[in-house]
């Protein structure tokens, strides 16, 4: 009986393990998010008030996150390509967030197009301000995706985002910032 026992776990290891890993990590090989992070940042256009000390920032994200007196969102996104030079890669974060008072969730879109990726791997800074941030009020998800030549080839979401809510809503609006690989902070990994 255990020959047959262990041959049918070693029959449903290897038939599930690629679906599982698929299902885990919809990623191409070599396309990565790597890391996603927000910060509210104040009237200065600032984190925090004091640079370099990481409780200090802490506590400073918690009191504007409070009060409500931040004027931007912005997200911090590593991302990571098989190699420099891919044509056409585009940085796409969606956003949605919620109007308590109202009842009313919107989703944003904000993009950042590259027409060569800079290097293997980049940092980008996507700010949300002004009118998109009197539309979202309180975010409540998000979703990072690596696109090449509109085809989507990585992602990294926030554990609330829900696919399913954006097909019940008519497209959003789509902010796009192209800026060549120059001004984009270079952060090679090896």
């Amino acid at each position: 009986m255990l020959p047959r026992f262990s041959a049918w776990v070693a029959w449903i290891t290897l038939i599930s393990s690629p679906l599982m890993a698929f299902a885990e990590d919809g990623n191409v090989e070599g396309y990565d998010v790597k890391k996603v992070n927000h910060e509210f940042l104040d009237a200065a256009g600032y984190a925090t008030d004091e640079i370099g000390d990481l409780p200090a920032k802490a506590r400073y994200q918690a009191t504007l996150e409070r009060s409500g007196k931040y004027d931007a969102v912005r997200f911090v996104i590593h991302w990571r390509v098989p190699s420099g030079n891919i044509p056409n890669v585009t940085i796409k974060l969606q956003v949605r967030g919620m109007i308590p008072k109202l009842e009313h969730e919107s989703v944003e879109t904000l993009t950042k197009e590259y027409p060569k990726s800079p290097s293997f791997s980049g940092w980008v800074n996507l700010d949300i301000r002004d009118a998109q941030l009197k539309r979202l009020g309180r975010i409540m998800a998000w979703k990072v995706t690596i696109l090449q030549d509109g085809k989507p080839m990585a992602s990294r979401k926030s554990f609330t985002w829900d696919d399913s809510f954006l097909a019940s809503q008519p497209q959003p609006q789509q902010e796009t910032q192209a800026a060549p690989p120059a001004q984009q902070p270079n952060h090679e990994t090896k």
